[in-house]
């Protein structure tokens, strides 16, 4: 058995993070147990690195059109390895700077992946001890954290669906295409939400034939309408093709291109794919039947307004429960669970 916390916290995005300084303000003392880097999806997968990205795209693109403003800009290319180099160091900056913070307030931060095991108990196969490329070693012996009160963070993951075969380096999803150095002559996105229309509009910049799908009537729909539409006439100045009110059943990747086959038969092709349908709950394989957590018909785990589960010890916040997906409110509802754990 590991050390007794008074809080532990699984997952280390926006919301846990946030969480985890406030107990430990509080005079708490603190354990926050993240697989990847701190964070989470929005500075890892999401709002950092994507906005890092469209701002060289946005630069390149406001160069490609200098000319009309008397400025020429002769050889003008875009140096895809030095945008994601310059995205991994803003997200690796802030990433420090998190770290940082939850050192000086004295927060354990344990790098590794948690299960529940009861209430009570984490479970940790931590990355970064005892390992092997092969994986843990045979007498590997997980770390077991204890602590009167556990805070699920976990966050989401990016939804796939039946009839898609994800291989992360042709058909892939935003997890996947952030990281990608190569520009694609052609590139198909799947679903024209937040997700999508971003993506659309970095590749458009860059030349690249897009080809954006959407199931529903229009791009953006639990948006504003006019907002909606100023975004799709700007897709469309850019050269996207749109198809609203069409649905995919199957993508995939063949001969190293990838396939799109529409519900009516018509099939489409192109360099790459990006499947942006949206993310969900990261609730699954992280023992919540072990400490007798109740879940919706959806998958989020079930919270009152003080982010309390059915168990009266464990809490959880941010995308794992659904409701408003944004990094904000992950830290405002850590910092209600934080507060009302310390007691306040």
């Amino acid at each position: 058995m590991g050390e007794r916390y008074d809080l532990a916290i699984l997952g280390g995005g926006p919301g846990g993070y946030v969480a985890a300084l406030r107990a430990a303000q509080a005079g708490l003392t603190v354990a926050l147990i993240e697989k990847d880097g701190v964070g989470g999806t929005c500075l890892h997968r999401g709002c950092i690195p994507t906005k890092a990205l469209l701002a060289s795209s946005e630069l390149y693109g406001k160069f490609k059109d200098s000319e009309e403003f008397g400025v020429v800009v002769s050889d003008l290319s875009f140096d895809m390895p030095k945008a994601v180099l310059r995205k991994n160091k803003i997200v690796a900056e802030l990433t420090s700077g998190i770290e940082k913070l939850l050192d000086k307030r004295k927060v354990t931060l344990i790098r590794g992946e948690g299960t529940l095991e009861s209430a009570n108990i984490i479970s940790v196969q931590e990355h970064l001890i005892n390992m092997t490329e092969d994986g843990p070693l045979e007498d590997y012996e997980p770390l077991k954290v204890e602590a009167d009160s556990i805070i699920i963070a976990t966050g989401s993951k990016p939804i796939i669906f039946t009839g898609v075969n994800v291989d992360g380096s042709v058909v892939m999803t935003s997890d996947h295409i952030l990281d990608c150095e190569k520009i694609p002559e052609s590139l198909i996105i799947v679903a024209g939400g937040v997700i999508g229309c971003e993506f659309a509009t970095f590749y458009s910049t860059l030349g690249v034939k897009v080809i954006l799908i959407e199931a529903l009537k229009r791009l953006l729909l639990p948006c504003d309408k006019s907002l909606a539409k100023q975004v799709e006439l700007g897709l469309k100045r850019s050269g996207v093709t749109i198809k609203t009110k069409t649905r995919i059943s199957s993508l995939s990747s063949d001969n190293g291109r990838a396939v799109a086959v529409l519900d009516n038969g018509e099939t489409i092709e192109a360099e790459m794919a990006l499947l942006a349908v949206g993310r969900h709950s990261l609730s699954d394989k992280i023992g919540l039947s072990n400490a007798g957590v109740e879940v919706d018909l959806k998958g989020f785990i079930k919270v009152d307004n003080q982010m309390r589960t059915n168990v009266s010890n464990i809490f959880a916040i941010g995308d794992v429960t659904g409701g408003f997906w944004l990094a904000h409110v992950a830290s405002a509802q850590g910092e209600v669970a934080a507060s009302v754990v310390a007691g306040k």
